[in-house]
């Protein structure tokens, strides 16, 4: 298939083939993002009935109940290795802080009660999340769409980035049925420092992924790069998540996160 340049983020990079940005980021436009279908996606901020979309800026959250049941009443399932706290923290703009326990392999992960997103054809889908991590070496990182409300129990489907212990570098993962595509994004996390990463499901056959510089528009992409392989059909959770690598408590910090997906008629 040839190349949709509507399917590709906008970019000011120097010979760059990508369209630069032709609307400001502005307070209504509730789901701006680098993906395709801008004035589609504007369309969404005042018409509900063209998308399905969960977006958390934390300024508010309840802190779930460990496991199923009644945490299903709350907007995330919390999932805990030995020890792991999730907490609002004093931060502008709204952000979750999750806190590892004190020794290695301790673990923390938040996944929305129910799996409410798929790579359906037809309806395109965009993810992101803002995030920074204390300790990018000794931390296991992973942000996306998992089946079972994980990553860290390995799930069969996926769509995640993550970053392993012993290596700040991000990596995309596309996974079905246990067989998965892994690309290193050639970008490595630095401590303490806000990032953006989002990946979009075309509709079609393609899963892009887009490290993103934290910053004003015009946004700036670091990496970006696509799979055709292993891309998941099964309905997923939205979710994210930290361990440690060592002892010593390890922390993830979310500004928000977001998904997008055209509404699926079935």
């Amino acid at each position: 298939m040839g190349q949709d340049d509507l399917k590709f983020p906008k970019s000011d990079v120097p010979d760059s083939p990508h369209q630069p940005e032709l609307i400001i980021r502005d307070h209504a436009m509730k789901n701006y993002h680098i993906n395709s279908h801008k004035m589609r996606w504007l369309k969404d901020v005042i018409d509900i009935t063209d998308a399905h979309r969960f977006v958390d800026d934390f300024d508010s959250f309840i802190s779930p109940v460990v496991g199923d049941g009644v945490a299903n009443i709350y907007a995330w399932t919390e999932t805990v290795a030995n020890a792991g706290t999730a907490a609002l923290t004093d931060m502008v703009n709204g952000v979750l802080l999750l806190s590892t326990g004190q020794t290695e392999n301790d673990a923390i992960e938040l996944a929305k009660p129910f799996e409410a997103f798929m790579c359906e054809g037809c309806y395109p889908l965009y993810a992101e999340i803002r995030l920074k991590i204390s300790e990018a070496v000794q931390s296991d990182f992973w942000f996306g769409l998992v089946i079972d409300e994980g990553w860290f129990g390995t799930p069969d489907e996926a769509i995640i980035f993550e970053s392993v212990d012993g290596n700040a570098s991000i990596r995309f993962i596309t996974r079905t049925g246990g067989a998965q595509t892994l690309t290193d994004t050639g970008i490595d996390f630095a401590d303490l420092t806000w990032i953006r990463l989002g990946f979009h499901w075309d509709g079609d056959e393609t899963v892009r992924y887009f490290v993103i510089a934290d910053g004003n528009a015009p946004q700036t992409i670091l990496a970006a790069g696509s799979h055709t392989t292993h891309i998941p059909t099964a309905e997923l959770q939205l979710g994210f998540g930290i361990r440690s690598g060592a002892s010593g408590v390890q922390a993830l910090y979310v500004d928000y996160v977001k998904c997008v997906q055209l509404r699926v008629i079935e």
